[in-house]
C-alpha cells in the first residue's frame, strides 16, 4: 500500500499545480476582463467609424474620405487616442507586401519593430488588437509606391468577445504547458535539496 501511494504522489502533485493555475488563470483573466469591460463602460474605449482624415498621413496622400495612394515605399497613417482594436475593411490594387501595424503608450511618434502587430484576417475584416493602455498607433499600408488602398469600413475600439475577455485559445495553451513545467521544476528543486541534505 505505501509502495502505491508513494507512486501516485507525483501525479496527485501535478493535479494540484493543475488545479491552482487554473483558478490562478481565471482569477487573471476575469480581472483582465472587468478592466476592459470598465474602459468600455465608462467611455474610455467609445467604438467609432473612423475616415482616412481622421489619421495623420505619412509618405500617403488623401483621395477621398475613405481612400488613399502611397507615395513612398513606407506609407503610413497615424491615430493618436485611446485604442485597443481597430477593425478594417479595405481592398488593395497591389499586393502590399505587408500590413502591419505598430502601437505605443506615450503617444510620442516613437514606434518600435518590438510593438509591431500583423492584421488578422478575419470574415473579410483585418483585425489589429492592442494591448491595454495604447494611446497611439501606426498603420503601414504596404511596401511599395503607388499603392491605391480604397476603405469600406474603419472603426476602432469594436467591444469583441477577444478584445473585452482576451483569448481563450492562448489560456488553454499556458493552462496544459505551464503546469508541468512548474512541476518539473519545484520536483527537481527538491531533489537537489534532498542530495545536498
Amino acid at each position: 500500500m505505501k509502495k502505491t501511494m508513494n507512486n501516485s504522489q507525483p501525479l496527485e502533485n501535478l493535479k494540484h499545480f493543475y488545479i491552482g493555475f487554473i483558478i490562478f488563470s481565471l482569477i487573471i483573466h476575469s480581472i483582465y476582463g472587468l478592466v476592459n469591460l470598465y474602459g468600455f463602460k465608462t467611455g474610455k474605449y467609445v467604438e467609432k467609424s473612423l475616415t482616412v482624415k481622421d489619421f495623420q498621413p505619412v509618405g500617403a496622400d488623401f483621395s477621398g474620405d475613405m481612400a488613399l495612394i502611397s507615395s513612398t515605399d513606407d506609407a503610413q497613417l497615424i491615430y493618436t487616442g485611446d485604442v485597443r482594436n481597430i477593425v478594417i475593411k479595405c481592398e488593395f490594387s497591389q499586393d502590399p507586401g505587408e500590413f502591419v501595424s505598430f502601437y505605443n503608450k506615450s503617444a510620442d511618434n516613437a514606434f518600435s519593430p518590438n510593438k509591431m502587430l500583423y492584421a488578422k484576417f478575419i470574415d473579410g475584416y483585418y483585425v489589429f488588437q492592442y494591448p491595454l493602455g495604447t494611446k497611439q498607433i501606426r498603420i503601414d499600408t504596404g511596401i511599395f509606391p503607388s499603392i491605391a488602398v480604397n476603405f469600406e469600413e474603419i472603426t476602432i475600439n469594436k467591444p469583441t468577445t477577444v478584445t473585452v475577455w482576451g483569448s481563450i485559445t492562448n489560456q488553454l495553451f499556458y493552462c496544459l504547458v505551464v503546469p508541468p513545467v512548474l512541476f518539473l521544476l519545484t520536483d527537481t528543486a527538491k531533489q537537489i535539496l534532498k542530495k545536498k541534505n
